[in-house]
């Protein structure tokens, strides 16, 4: 787990699930509905948390960095580390506000989940992509700034 996984949360997580959840509210009905937002960013929040916790982003970033020689700093490799965590990211916050939406407050069949949920998985994928880039690098340019203010 990366030691500053606080960090992430709230910089680059927060904004990233709750840009997902109100792109697909809006997507699926058109509003906002707050009660449904709250459900809704709990879930989403609860999964990308989990996805964040058990991707081996080291792993990740070492491997693109010895084996495809990507420099760890520069925009290529963010926009690679970035599209890989956001399949991640887009498969679980999809398929588990589909379903709590379909088959726990709507309580429709599990069968009617994997339809929305193909519906909604590009769409999600190029937000949680778009908001996570830009969070991403303003929490590397805050870590950047706190480090070399520490000396």
């Amino acid at each position: 787990m990366e030691k500053n996984m606080p960090k992430l949360m709230v910089r680059v997580l927060l904004p990233t699930v709750i840009g997902a959840v109100v792109f697909g509210q809006l997507m699926a009905v058109g509003k906002i509905i707050p009660k449904l937002f709250i459900i809704n960013f709990i879930v989403a929040f609860i999964g990308a948390s989990i996805v964040l916790a058990l991707l081996p982003l080291n792993k990740i970033g070492g491997y693109l960095v010895v084996k495809k020689k990507m420099d760890p700093k520069g925009l290529k490799f963010e926009i690679v580390i970035n599209c890989i965590i956001n399949v991640f990211f887009a498969l679980i916050i999809g398929i588990l506000v589909v379903t709590v939406n379909l088959c726990i407050i709507n309580k429709m069949p599990f069968s009617a989940v994997i339809p929305e949920f193909l519906k909604s998985l590009i769409p999600t994928y190029i937000v949680t992509t778009v908001i996570s880039f830009f969070a991403f690098r303003i929490h590397n340019n805050i870590e950047m700034k706190s480090k070399m203010a520490r000396g």
